[in-house]
């Protein structure tokens, strides 16, 4: 067992960047996948906003879910459940959807607006919020009880490939 926690601490050094690599595989793989199912051709604009963001997903996540989850909730003994719910409640509804909405206006609009985007974001929060919920509560719980820090934006970006396809059917055919 201590070589492996060894090579997990080593390997974590490194965690960043695949974080940022399975967010970007994973959102534009999700797109992908769900563009695939559809009878209209390929919208490659839509899928360069699905990567777009999962470079931000990457990136973000990979702090927020590490080293800053780890300072404000488990060092202190909160459980995984009061972690999952202020992710719910709090980050998702900062960090998540309003870039996401920002991005694919940015991305895919002729005329990209950040209040149209955010009024978008507005609209659609309450069924965002239940989408998020209905396939990562499990998913954030087990992340928070039992992978190691520096792999939470990794496990997450790995993990959330249903949660992409999801999106991707959800909202990927507007803009």
């Amino acid at each position: 067992m201590g070589r492996v926690l060894a090579l997990s601490k080593k390997l974590g050094q490194w965690g960043i960047f695949s974080s940022i690599g399975i967010h970007v595989a994973r959102y534009q793989g999700g797109d992908y996948l769900a563009q695939s199912g559809e009878p209209r051709s390929f919208d490659y604009w839509r899928s360069l906003a699905f990567a777009s963001f999962g470079f931000y997903c990457g990136g973000v996540y990979h702090w927020v879910y590490g080293p800053i989850y780890t300072f404000l909730f488990l060092q202190r003994g909160v459980s995984a459940l009061p972690v999952v719910l202020f992710d719910y409640a709090v980050t998702a509804q900062v960090l998540y959807f309003p870039p996401y909405y920002l991005l694919q206006d940015f991305i895919r609009s002729e005329t990209p607006s950040c209040t149209r985007a955010l009024e978008q974001c507005s609209a659609q929060r309450w069924e965002d919020f239940q989408a998020l919920i209905s396939v990562f509560l499990p998913l954030s719980w087990f992340n928070y009880s039992f992978v190691p820090s520096c792999w939470r934006g990794t496990f997450s970006g790995v993990a959330g490939l249903v949660w992409a396809i999801r999106l991707s059917n959800l909202r990927g055919i507007e803009v």
